[in-house]
């Protein structure tokens, strides 16, 4: 099988290669680490490549993994196809944790909202450079973490010239949507600023946009809400979208530790999670802790 065939099964299989053979995973050779090309998944998914030798893709037919193998069991194998996972945490929180131990298992679109590509990229790098396939795109491109800092401070974007948004990030997003050509995770880090936006309605159509074709690829998209004394006003519309919550809290602080505890209040179509997860969040992986669940 030729690279093109690969990545004709991988972008129109949905999910399953079609020479006559069920394999669980194809593999294409890296070309190199800036090789980028605009056509399908196969290729254009190779802005930043840090593996050696081939790069495998897995071909997933069913459920999804999390990248957390004792949470995979509990929801019955992990997550579905077209899935929209929302992840609701504080700030502080290590949640990009868990957003990197989804990306380990499958090439991933990450969109940030607030960083710098570069930021984004030295964060991958302090994770021992991530050894999967991905591709770092951002949004709204005067939008910074000073703007957001200052409108949570003070419910305005009008403070400053260096602030404001000179593209209008749903835009952004709703472009890149619709390069999605096969089945792989795309993150949005965060919605916070999204959410805020000045068109409740436009906000909508871009969520049912992405929901759409995540659908129609087989992806996965993630989402991560920052919890804030005031929410943005559109989160219930993302909470509404979602297939699945994820709950992330910080429990308690000590000199050595900090424990965090999962929940999973929504699954539409599978499992919900009543019980508090206890997670061990360290050495760059995520674990669950049974021992302090609840």
């Amino acid at each position: 099988m030729t690279k093109g065939d690969v990545a004709d099964a991988i972008t129109d299989g949905r999910g399953a290669i079609t020479d006559g053979r069920v394999p669980v995973r194809a593999t294409i050779p890296v070309l190199s680490s800036n090789c980028w090309d605009s056509g399908r998944f196969g290729c254009i998914f190779r802005k930043h490549i840090f593996s050696r030798g081939e790069l495998t893709y897995h071909v997933m037919d069913g459920e999804l993994s999390t990248g957390i193998m004792a949470l995979d069991r509990r929801l019955d194998g992990g997550l579905y196809p077209g899935d929209v996972l929302v992840v609701v945490a504080p700030p502080a929180a290590q949640s990009h944790t868990l957003l990197y131990q989804l990306m380990s298992e499958r090439p991933t679109l990450y969109v940030s909202t607030l960083r710098p590509e570069e930021s984004v990229q030295r964060d991958f790098d302090k994770h021992g450079g991530l050894n999967v396939t991905y591709r770092i795109e951002t949004t709204g491109s005067k939008l910074t973490m000073e703007g957001e800092l200052i409108h949570e401070l003070t419910g305005s974007r009008t403070y400053t010239g260096n602030s404001a948004v000179k593209d209008d990030p749903l835009d952004d997003l709703y472009d890149l949507v619709e390069t999605i050509d096969g089945s792989i995770n795309v993150i949005v880090d965060p919605m916070n600023p999204l959410e805020r936006g000045d068109s409740r309605d436009a906000y909508n159509e871009t969520l049912s946009f992405l929901g759409a074709k995540l659908a129609d690829t087989d992806s996965l998209g993630v989402l991560l809400c920052h919890t804030s004394d005031s929410p943005p006003p559109f989160r219930d519309l993302t909470l509404i979208v979602a297939d699945v919550v994820w709950e992330l809290d910080i429990v308690s602080v000590s000199k050595d530790d900090v424990e965090y505890q999962l929940r999973v209040p929504k699954n539409r179509g599978g499992k919900v999670i009543t019980e508090n997860l206890s997670l061990d969040i360290r050495n760059r992986t995520v674990t669950i802790d049974d021992s302090r669940t609840i």
